[in-house]
């Protein structure tokens, strides 16, 4: 019997190149991710920001179709969530804040980037305990920011994060002045 010599690959270099291409695909896979976390994170601090823009410019054009004045426009804003809320309500209404919140109209639930959250609230340079509520008056084009049932400041902060992450580079703060 004749023995051929067949060419082939060793186990060992079968191994080699695997290995290789596991590391190439890692070297391209882990900035590709980090850079698209860093991009949601961007783009849910400039979806906040423009909202907040909006419910300031617009919190003397939303009419109430039935008593035809302007309404008031709320920010609802919580801890740990991805989703925050724009509620409305009539002019001259006298209100606690928990009733309003129960009955106001609701415009717009706004969600942001996957797996961004609402990471810190602050007001005043003390953090929120779990919700907040920038109120944007009709008739005097200011905004109040309340923190557990009281009037609490003139200035905020919030912290969006992503979710997954312990580095603050995946984070952004917005400041919003009164």
């Amino acid at each position: 019997m004749i023995l051929k010599n067949k060419k082939a690959f060793t186990l060992i270099e079968v191994i080699i190149v695997i290995t290789i291409i596991s590391i190439l695909t890692l070297l391209w896979f882990v900035p590709y991710d980090f850079y698209s976390n860093v991009s949601k994170v961007r783009i849910s601090k400039e979806i906040i920001d423009q909202t907040f823009n909006e419910a300031f410019l617009n919190s003397n054009s939303v009419i109430d179709k039935v008593s035809k004045k302007n309404l008031n426009i709320w920010i609802l804003m919580e801890k740990q969530s991805h989703e925050y809320k724009i509620l409305s309500f009539p002019f001259n209404h006298t209100w606690s804040i928990s009733e309003t919140v129960s009955w106001a109209k609701l415009l717009r639930t706004i969600k942001l980037e996957d797996w961004v959250n609402i990471n810190k609230i602050t007001v005043d340079w003390t953090e929120s305990s779990s919700w907040v509520i920038f109120y944007f008056r009709s008739p005097d084009w200011e905004m109040d920011i309340y923190r557990n049932e009281t009037l609490t400041g003139s200035n905020s902060e919030i912290t969006v994060w992503y979710w997954k992450s312990i580095d603050w580079i995946l984070s952004k703060i917005i400041k919003i002045p009164n």
